[in-house]
């Protein structure tokens, strides 16, 4: 068996949203966002090796995974408050290494120290290694040739592509949907385009899974299969802006709003500029010129609304401290860990 590609010094990479991670517990965590404590990575549990099933309290799917000689199991509800509360609770216990109290978050997070990374799978370094490897099985031959219709439909190089998700680390079965990363915003909406135009030819179709997906055009059938395309920032995109910002969790807040900037919606998390602000508590005693942000932290919402358009949702509301430029300003933030947080568009859509 051909082993991937293993990163020996961590301390080089730029911990990216996308990047797989096989710790040296064998847990499978998933990198989350761009802004990470020094020698540490934000990330969220994917997958737990059956031999440590007897250490959570919570209900798993019924199917299992192979990764190499290793049976993985999935929660059923990974991201339930209950269940979350459970897991976390479960790594206070066993691996405490995993939880990390951010005072700038003001809030306990699941991170990967360097110290516990045993593999990386890197979307784009992931890519490469299936370009290269011989006795493709058929799953993985058909996201290649997805991969490069794409590619040569939008005019983006293949280097801008990147595999994801189960693919990425051959944990995948012939059902397994192609899970597809776009470095770069411009990359991004070229590909979302071509996509657009392939749909029109019937070479691919649309796929809508959740309604969201009818506003972000983001997921497609190719060959009978399912596939979804998400962006990830180029390294000139990034910036690790932890400790740049403080934030203080204020209260649960309903509104209505006009998106003002969509340039960073596309990434995880999903950054919106709002502004005309409209509340629906009016407890809520408070200069609403100052809330200039809306960021989700739930995937789902990436890309959702374009610039002049209104959303409305539930979220919880911010104070943030920049402690770089001295000001302070509030943000929405949809994903707090609370129940039914969300945002929709308000039509008509622009």
């Amino acid at each position: 068996m051909v082993i991937p590609e293993d990163i020996k010094n961590p301390r080089n990479w730029n911990p990216r949203d996308g990047t797989v991670i096989l710790t040296e517990d064998n847990f499978i965590m998933y990198t989350f966002g761009y802004s990470h404590p020094k020698d540490l990575v934000i990330s969220y549990l994917k997958y737990i090796p059956e031999e440590k099933l007897e250490n959570f309290k919570i209900d798993f799917l019924d199917h299992k995974w192979k990764f190499r000689n290793i049976t993985m199991i999935r929660p059923k509800e990974l991201y339930s408050s209950k269940n979350f509360k459970s897991i976390r609770d479960t790594f206070k216990n066993y691996y405490p290494d995993y939880l990390y109290y951010s005072p700038f978050l003001q809030k306990e997070v699941f991170v990967v120290p360097y110290s516990h990374i045993k593999e990386l799978f890197i979307p784009n370094k992931r890519l490469k290694f299936l370009l290269q490897k011989e006795n493709l099985d058929s799953h993985e031959s058909l996201a290649l040739e997805l991969i490069k219709l794409l590619s040569s439909s939008s005019g983006v190089q293949l280097s801008s592509f990147g595999i994801h998700g189960s693919t990425s680390y051959e944990m995948h079965s012939p059902n397994s949907d192609i899970d597809i990363s776009v470095y770069g915003k411009d990359n991004f909406l070229t590909v979302k385009k071509a996509v657009s135009e392939l749909v029109e030819k019937d070479i691919v179709k649309r796929a809508i899974k959740i309604p969201t997906d009818a506003y972000r055009l983001n997921r497609g059938i190719y060959s009978g299969t399912d596939f979804v395309f998400n962006a990830i920032r180029t390294l000139g995109e990034t910036y690790n802006g932890y400790g740049h910002y403080k934030y203080e969790h204020i209260r649960r807040i309903n509104f209505n709003a006009r998106i003002s900037e969509d340039k960073e919606s596309v990434f995880r998390p999903a950054i919106y500029g709002i502004e005309d602000v409209e509340v629906f508590d009016k407890s809520i005693d408070m200069n609403l010129d100052k809330i200039r942000k809306v960021v989700s932290m739930i995937g789902e919402f990436r890309g959702l609304c374009k610039e002049g358009s209104r959303i409305e949702g539930v979220g919880m509301l911010e104070k943030v401290e920049d402690r770089k430029d001295s000001e302070i300003y509030y943000r929405i933030v949809i994903g707090s860990g609370k129940a039914k947080e969300y945002i929709k568009p308000v039509f008509p859509i622009l």
